[in-house]
């Protein structure tokens, strides 16, 4: 971005904010977001202005989750402290971040009394640097060193948690000095960048079985950033600066994903064009034979990436849909008979060739899917396809490709649309999962009633208290469901473990299957006695939404009543918060037979006499 282009930015956001024109500010800035990666000054300038931006939402009309940060440092905070505002806002984050004194890491999570504890943050981001290990240049055992250091912020990091138990620590691993008297040898077993590797991947090993620590990997921003430039030695011996104040836009982008990918849903579809999207040229008028895909043609090869780049995210659970204007028949021609096809017709969940308006194909996915528009990502080589779908659905996140294949994969991947931090069983069988719903969507539309539907799927539920083997997938569940989420507390797994531990409390999640297959746990229930009283109360009420109307609702809260009636409970109680995204559920628990009670701020309380509540499915539940 140029001098121009930003003073036309400055001045069109400034604009924006001052007519009240919130969301078009709101866009404008968000879209500066790589570049703002790369350019310290733009990222600072950007922060000033979201922080304008946010002052001036008064009525919390833009769509941004308010997270509070704890930073840690053996750097100065000084320069680093505020671009989160800007990267947070690129990331639909309202951050409230505060900093430790400087070098004071171990002492303010040590301390069970620091200022952790009453600041509550959601987040601890601890960043180090290689000086913080000080190596001579040879290191006679460096596996066990790094094992030692990692273990050392281990006991750190289960401090901290004592003091904040609510909150997801986010640990640098250890970056390299840009030289080193070792020359050659600091690469070798033992030298100190082979030995700085080593602890980096060992505290990444830590990280992964301590729960709830996620790594923002500072070594491979700095080979991103450059090596060479990644320190600035005046501004380290002047004002204790580290990294380069260049790099700081960068490692602050990189921990918003961290944080956005740990409390918001990531996309979960992505809609592909074909002609000159999944290979070179128009199957309908080149042919088969005609098409560019596959060696020994460059564009062709890239194309192929791009191909095997999709088949990865799909293996992960990203669901991948085709939204093509051609025939039939000459769409399918390349996944069926083209050797250098990455991509099967296996791999695609909905498949949409014909010449009606592309936005009407997304649109019938969505409710084929059972999926918000705003979790669909669409992709196309051709403008006018871009903004038809942009006019006609704007939740809808469409993207024009750049010319050059070659660049696809660059593009796709810097839009970090899709970013989770983990992946459970359910999610490597998504795809297969969104395929049986798009049958069982054909299946409803062919039955006489919505009873005849329910009954035909022969639908059994797995019931089973949370425990060691289903709590990743019960705390995703917490984080990232929106819709029929009753109250959108997200809880973390170390909560939820210590919750479910309780033997007073009720904490079970449902597996749902029928006919068509195994839909994965897509219930979670969270219930606690309300102290001094004879009331259980509903703290979390979750169901995916890919099984919303099958009666699983029903089960869940007929199987919650049960519990508390057996337990000599008088009453159950509901609670609702509204939120932009689950106002289907705000008549739930009246619809139920719950009654309204006097309810304090922004909840709304129903109560019912458990023994009173009998709910009827058609679901056969196996296990309690």
């Amino acid at each position: 971005m140029d001098s121009d282009e930003r003073k036309a930015l400055y001045a069109s956001a400034e604009q924006a904010i001052k007519s009240g024109d919130l969301q078009s500010a709101y866009k404008k800035l968000r879209a500066a977001e790589n570049s703002a990666a790369k350019d310290y000054y733009l990222a600072l300038k950007l922060s000033k202005l979201s922080a304008k931006l946010i002052r001036a939402d008064t009525r919390g009309s833009l769509p941004l989750k308010s997270v509070k940060i704890a930073l840690l440092s053996s750097s100065t905070t000084t320069f680093f402290e505020p671009l989160f505002t800007y990267f947070g806002l690129a990331k639909s984050l309202s951050i409230t971040l505060k900093c430790g004194d400087f070098g004071n890491w171990r002492q303010d999570m040590l301390n069970p009394n620091s200022w952790l504890r009453e600041f509550s943050p959601d987040f601890i981001l601890i960043t180090l640097n290689y000086r913080d290990l000080p190596l001579e240049p040879q290191t006679s055992a460096p596996d066990s060193l790094a094992s030692k250091f990692a273990s050392e912020l281990a006991s750190y990091w289960a401090a901290a948690k004592k003091s904040c138990p609510n909150a997801t620590i986010i640990q640098s691993d250890l970056d390299s000095p840009s030289e080193d008297s070792g020359g050659l040898l600091s690469f070798k077993y033992g030298g100190r960048a082979n030995t700085l590797a080593r602890v980096s991947s060992a505290i990444s090993e830590t990280a992964s079985k301590a729960g709830g620590v996620e790594v923002l990997p500072l070594s491979e921003l700095r080979a991103e950033f450059g090596a060479k430039k990644w320190e600035d030695k005046g501004m380290w011996f002047y004002a204790k600066q580290h990294p380069n104040m260049e790099a700081l836009p960068l490692v602050a982008q990189y921990a918003a994903r961290i944080i956005s990918a740990k409390i918001t849903a990531p996309k979960k579809v992505c809609v592909l064009d074909l002609d000159n999207t999944l290979w070179g040229g128009i199957i309908g008028e080149d042919g088969l034979e005609g098409i560019e895909l596959g060696a020994p043609s460059p564009r062709g090869e890239a194309f192929a990436a791009f191909q095997r780049y999709l088949k990865e995210l799909k293996s992960r659970g990203i669901l991948l849909c085709v939204c093509s204007k051609n025939n039939e028949a000459d769409a399918l021609l390349p996944f069926e008979k083209h050797d250098a096809m990455i991509l099967k017709r296996n791999d695609i969940v909905c498949f949409s060739a014909n010449w009606k308006p592309k936005s009407e194909a997304i649109a019938k996915m969505a409710s084929e899917l059972n999926l918000g528009l705003d979790s669909f990502v669409f992709i196309d080589d051709n403008p006018a396809e871009i903004e038809e779908v942009k006019s006609a659905l704007p939740q809808v996140v469409s993207l024009l490709l750049p010319d050059d294949p070659a660049n696809f994969i660059e593009f796709l991947s810097d839009k970090a649309l899709f970013d989770v931090l983990e992946v459970s069983q359910d999610d490597l069988k998504r795809s297969e999962t969104y395929k049986q719903n798009a049958d069982r969507a054909r299946a409803f539309a062919k039955a006489d009633s919505l009873e005849d539907f329910l009954i035909s799927l022969d639908m059994s539920c797995v019931c089973e208290k949370i425990n060691s083997t289903n709590i990743a997938r019960a705390a995703q569940l917490t984080a990232k469901t929106n819709q029929f989420n009753l109250t959108t507390r997200r809880e973390s797994e170390a909560k939820i473990k210590s919750f479910a531990g309780d033997v007073n409390n009720y904490a079970k999640c449902f597996r749902l299957s029928d006919k068509f297959g195994d839909n994965g746990i897509v219930g979670i229930a969270l219930a606690s006695p309300v102290p001094g009283s004879k009331t259980l109360s509903i703290d979390s009420f979750i169901m995916s939404c890919r099984v919303i109307g099958r009666g699983l609702e029903d089960l869940m809260l007929d199987d919650i009543c049960r519990f508390a009636s057996d337990r000599g409970f008088e009453r159950v109680r509901g609670i609702y918060i509204a939120t932009p995204k689950n106002s289907q559920t705000a008549g739930f628990y009246q619809s139920r037979g719950f009654v309204p009670e006097a309810s304090p701020g922004n909840e709304k309380y129903y109560s019912a006499d458990p023994r009173e509540i009998a709910l009827k499915t058609h679901i056969k539940l196996i296990g309690k």
